[in-house]
């Protein structure tokens, strides 16, 4: 059945122009990638740029360039794109990750173009320099904190100062999703080295975005690495389109002291939570409990030292002997989680959240923004479900 609109939809262009002038002024803007002009959407807006702007400031990289992507993929697509690894050339990168950018090197770079895939454990800054000695990477991407069930997690400033890294000069990104500068200032370490070519990235759909459009965001303080990425995100048209960037004005966090304030405290809860998971898998055995600051964790001592209450937003429980969804039903079934929590597959919430993954071993949790009183009852009743699994 076809629909009727019961309005004609106007096809005008809203990047018009009436005088020769303007109009050459806007093309030569668009040539510079000024974003001083409405043009073609692909092109970029004076609203993308005043966003852009805004999360340039919540991810303190003022005194960089900030991107933004249609998603986080899109970011980091782009950004390898950049390297653009061809047959026989390496690509350094950590053996747990984000599932889609796994699949993109393993698959479409490895599989398809013949690139050298090679997993590290981020968290071991000696295997990591080993490797680019080894290899000389065309590209090296690793997360700051990994989206993986042991959670390692990934020393910047030290793994900057590798001097392998001078040596092969190779393209680096870096994904700061989890903790985002809330937590850790990759930006920061990325402005105290600028003779590397380093990218940061982030998806912009948790903590931007509120998880109400797909973002990504990529930031460097490299002029020549910027441009290219101005150019490729034309190329590619990943760039955040009209709509989106209309809709993330609207909900983004309004101040860098806002954004903080909720990152740190999903952080917090996060890690109240994994406190308890900790303790109960000392009691139970059937599972491990994945989260940077836990004593269980090989880089804690780093993470302590710039987030002691919590830097991540999600933390993992790994079993062999118990089915994820299995643990994730007991979970839901208790009372108390049913009423303060919810089933959901992203995080940056405002209500805690489970989720699990059936092609892998884990539950995944992501705490919310909880009072204290909340966060302790949701403890209680997590410690009651898994000590006895």
């Amino acid at each position: 059945m076809t629909q009727v609109r019961e309005k004609e939809v106007a096809r005008s262009a809203s990047f018009k122009y009436r005088t020769i002038s303007e109009f050459s002024a806007a093309l030569a803007d668009k040539d510079a990638f000024g974003g001083k002009y409405e043009l073609y959407p692909r092109d970029g807006s004076p609203a993308l740029t005043r966003l852009e702007e805004h999360v340039a400031e919540l991810v303190d990289a003022k005194e960089g360039g900030v991107l933004l992507f249609n998603s986080g993929m899109s970011a980091v697509v782009t950004a390898i794109e950049l390297a653009s690894p061809k047959e026989g050339e390496a690509v350094i990168h950590g053996d747990q990750e984000y599932s889609q950018v796994r699949g993109y090197i393993n698959q479409d770079l490895k599989t398809e173009r013949g690139v050298r895939s090679i997993e590290v454990d981020q968290g071991s800054l000696k295997e990591v320099d080993y490797r680019i000695k080894a290899f000389k990477p065309k590209l090296v991407l690793l997360e700051t904190a990994a989206n993986g069930t042991r959670m390692a997690f990934l020393d910047v400033k030290r793994f900057l100062a590798l001097k392998s890294l001078r040596e092969a000069n190779p393209l680096i990104i870096l994904d700061n999703t989890l903790p985002t500068n809330s937590n850790y200032p990759l930006a920061s370490f990325m402005r105290e080295n600028p003779g590397l070519r380093i990218i940061g990235v982030e998806s912009g759909t948790k903590f931007y975005a509120l998880n109400q459009e797909l973002a990504g965001i990529a930031f460097t303080y490299n002029p020549e690495v910027f441009e290219q990425l101005q150019r490729k995100r034309r190329k590619i048209g990943s760039i955040l389109g009209p709509s989106a960037t209309e809709k993330i004005q609207s909900v983004i966090p309004p101040s860098k002291s806002e954004f903080d304030r909720a990152n740190r405290l999903i952080a917090k809860n996060t890690y109240a939570l994994a406190k308890v998971c900790l303790e109960a898998e000392k009691v139970n055995g059937k599972f491990n409990t994945g989260y940077p600051n836990l004593p269980n964790n090989p880089n804690k001592d780093v993470v302590n030292t710039y987030s002691p209450n919590g830097i991540s937003p999600v933390l993992f429980i790994e079993s062999w002997e118990v089915k994820p969804a299995e643990i994730n039903r007991a979970l839901w079934e208790d009372p108390v989680i049913r009423e303060n929590a919810d089933l959901a597959q992203s995080f940056g919430l405002s209500r805690t959240s489970l989720s699990y993954n059936p092609d892998y071993r884990y539950v995944r949790v992501a705490g919310g923004m909880e009072s204290p009183d909340q966060i302790a009852e949701l403890q209680e009743a997590f410690y009651r479900v898994l000590s006895k699994i």
